[in-house]
C-alpha cells in the first residue's frame, strides 16, 4: 500500500499545484467546491505541508554494515539485524514523493586500515525508485563486514548532500539536507582502534562540522544496552538539530522511520470548521504528505488545514450520500486503509 501511495503524490501535477516561495498547505484532493460522496460521512482528503525551508528533501540514509548488526537478532528470528535496517529503508522510501524527494544511500563499517575507505555510496542521491530498490537489494543479500566508524558514515553522507568535488550527487540548491543514520547502540568503534571515548568525540564533531554546512542528522539506534551507552546517538543529533530514536529491536526501525517528520511541521490540525469536528483519521508522511478523514454534514461544509509555519487553507465541500466517486484509483486503496482505523495518526 505504501508502494501505491508514493506513486499517488503524482496529485501536485495533477492538480497544478505550485511551489510557491512561502510555504503553504497545498491540497491535492478533493478539489475546492467538489460535491462528494463520502463513506460513512467521512470526506477523505489529501495533500502536502510542509515549511519553506523543506520544500524540497535531500535525505541521505547511512546504513550500519558492521560485524555487530549482522548478527543474528535476540528475539530468534533467522532475518539478521542488516535485514532489519534495510527493510526499514526501503519502507521509508516507498512513502517518499520522489519528484520532490531525492534519497540517497551510504553503507558503513570499517577497520583499521587508513587506506581502505569505510564509508561507500551505494547511490548517490536520486528520484529513481528502480536505482534505491537495485542498492537496498544489494545491502540486504550482503553480510555484515567490519567495524562502526560512523565519523566516515557522517563525512561521506554529507559530501553527498553537499555535493563536493568528490560527490557522486549533483548538489540541489534550496533544498533541507538530512542524514538519517541507521545503527545499533554499540557506539563507534573506529577511527581510533580501541579508542571508544576519542571515536565518540569525532564523531559528534563531525556532526558539527555538518551541521554548519546546513546538514541535519537523525540517529535511529535498536538494542537493549543501558542509557549512559546511548549517549553518543543523542548528541550526534543534538549537535545538528536531528532527533535521537532508539528502539528496542532492528525489526521496530520500520515503525519508528514511519513517524519521522522532515516536513518542518511539527503539528497538523485538519477540522470541519462548519460543525466543530475534527478528522477523525489523520496520517501524515516523513516529507509532508498528508490524508485525512473528516466528518461530514449533508450539505456545504468548509474544511479548515492548519499547519503552523505552512499556513492555511480551507476547503468548501458539498456532502451528497448519492454524488458518485471520483476518487483516483491510487487514492481509493489508502482511503480504504484509513476508514479501517480509528485512531489519529501522526508524529
Amino acid at each position: 500500500m505504501i508502494r501505491a501511495v508514493a506513486g499517488t503524490l503524482l496529485w501536485l501535477a495533477a492538480c497544478g499545484v505550485a511551489l510557491a516561495d512561502e510555504p503553504q498547505v497545498e491540497l491535492a484532493f478533493p478539489a475546492d467546491r467538489a460535491t462528494v460522496g463520502a463513506p460513512d460521512a467521512r470526506g477523505f482528503i489529501a495533500g502536502r505541508a510542509t515549511s519553506a525551508e523543506a520544500r524540497e528533501l535531500d535525505v541521505v540514509l547511512a546504513i550500519d554494515t558492521s560485524d555487530s548488526v549482522s548478527e543474528v537478532s535476540s528475539d530468534g528470528r533467522r532475518d539478521s539485524n542488516l535485514v532489519g535496517e534495510v527493510r526499514a529503508a526501503r519502507a521509508f522510501v516507498a512513502a517518499l514523493d520522489l519528484r520532490t524527494t531525492r534519497a540517497g544511500i551510504v553503507s558503513f563499517a570499517g577497520d583499521v586500515d587508513p587506506v581502505t575507505p569505510d564509508a561507500y555510496t551505494e547511490v548517490p542521491l536520486t528520484g529513481d525508485p528502480a536505482a534505491l530498490e537495485h542498492a537496498l537489494h544489494r545491502l540486504e543479500r550482503s553480510s555484515g563486514k567490519g567495524m562502526t566508524n560512523l565519523v566516515s558514515a557522517i563525512d561521506l553522507a554529507t559530501i553527498e548532500l553537499v555535493g563536493t568535488a568528490h560527490a557522486k550527487s549533483t548538489p540541489r540548491a534550496g533544498a533541507r539536507r538530512v542524514i538519517i543514520v541507521l545503527t545499533d547502540e554499540e557506539g563507534p568503534t573506529l577511527p581510533v582502534d580501541n579508542g571508544a571515548w576519542r571515536n565518540a568525540t569525532l564523531a559528534i564533531q563531525q556532526a558539527e562540522r555538518s551541521a554548519k554546512l546546513g546538514v541535519r542528522i537523525d540517529v535511529y539506534a535498536f538494542g537493549a544496552l543501558p542509557a549512559e551507552k546511548r549517549v553518543v546517538g543523542a548528541e550526534l543529533a543534538k549537535a545538528s538539530g536531528g532527533v535521537f530514536v532508539p528502539v528496542a529491536r532492528a525489526a521496530d526501525l520500520a515503525g519508528a522511520l514511519s513517524a519521522a517528520n522532515l516536513s518542518g511541521v511539527e503539528k497538523l490540525e485538519i477540522t470541519n470548521r462548519t460543525t466543530g469536528q475534527p478528522a477523525s483519521v489523520v496520517l501524515r508522511r516523513p516529507d509532508g504528505f498528508f490524508a485525512a478523514l473528516v466528518p461530514l454534514r449533508v450539505g456545504e461544509n468548509a474544511v479548515e488545514v492548519r499547519g503552523p509555519p505552512a499556513g492555511e487553507r480551507t476547503l468548501n465541500l458539498t456532502y451528497d450520500g448519492s454524488a458518485s466517486d471520483d476518487l483516483p484509483v491510487d487514492l481509493r486503496a489508502l482511503r480504504s486503509a484509513l476508514l479501517g482505523t480509528v485512531t489519529v495518526k501522526e508524529p
